[in-house]
């Protein structure tokens, strides 16, 4: 089973409102219309089904229920998908048997299944986690069998993104494998790109060279070296406040700008 987690970020906020249907949608529905004229399964997980079946059609003129009809598209109510009883051990079970007699039922005829989400339908208090929103998607493929290949596509929008501290946005991107952009362009994402970021934005903020020498009194004073930035990025941001001092919220603010100049869908 070949697995891959993508991250699309778009600009703009997505309503929870059924009556607005996500600014991120229509990016989503070309492509949805792709997978599915490829042979693709596609799991698309929405609060606002009847919208998007009904934007589908108007956008592509094509018969989607055909295509509900025989489990190539399935729409799923994130409230099914994403509920939470108790601890993570009990969530993350609860998921996987309502996802896996769906899946099972239509895996077998396809070569290649994308899972599709927005982070604004899971619980409030899920996206506040260090591993956020991908808790799920790390379980779900160990529990299936399949030999084709599954993507994992999540849908920020800019607003959400932008929400998020320097220490969990290091953390969400450390589990993409890459990232989405204009014309549907993948760049592949790893753990370097994070650590050049972090280091463009600290020349940029303070002045060329600066970044080489904070690193140095990170590793020294801290222990703080490249691979604990990808593995503690909370405790990177705190200690990188303090090396930095007074300057520490402009540097963090320009390096989160570069962070997210990089990884928008705008930046393909």
């Amino acid at each position: 089973m070949s697995l891959d987690y993508s991250l699309l970020v778009i600009d703009g906020g997505i309503s929870r409102s059924a009556a607005d249907d996500a600014s991120v949608n229509p990016v989503l529905y070309d492509h949805m219309i792709d997978y599915l004229s490829k042979g693709y399964a596609v799991i698309y997980i929405t609060s606002n089904q009847a919208k998007a079946i009904q934007k589908m059609k108007a956008k592509t003129g094509l018969d989607i229920e055909e295509y509900i009809e025989r489990r190539a598209l399935i729409l799923i109510d994130p409230k099914l998908v994403f509920c939470r009883s108790g601890n993570l051990t009990s969530s993350a079970c609860e998921i996987l048997r309502s996802l896996r007699s769906i899946m099972q039922k239509t895996i077998s005829k396809h070569s290649r299944i994308v899972i599709i989400y927005s982070v604004n339908d899971l619980p409030v208090h899920e996206k506040c986690d260090d591993v956020g929103e991908l808790t799920y998607e790390r379980l779900i493929p160990s529990k299936i069998c399949h030999k084709g290949r599954i993507e994992i596509i999540c849908c920020y929008d800019s607003r959400s993104f932008e929400s998020l501290s320097l220490g969990k946005t290091i953390s969400v991107l450390g589990l993409y494998s890459y990232t989405i952009h204009s014309n549907w362009h993948y760049c592949e994402w790893h753990p370097e790109i994070i650590i050049e970021l972090i280091a463009e934005g600290l020349n940029r903020a303070l002045g060329q060279g600066a970044a080489q020498l904070i690193f140095t009194s990170l590793k020294w004073i801290y222990r703080i070296d490249e691979d604990s930035i990808i593995s503690q990025p909370e405790v990177f941001e705190e200690k990188l406040r303090r090396v930095l001092g007074g300057k520490a919220d402009i540097a963090i603010r320009v390096i989160l700008d570069e962070i997210r100049s990089r990884v928008a869908f705008s930046a393909g």
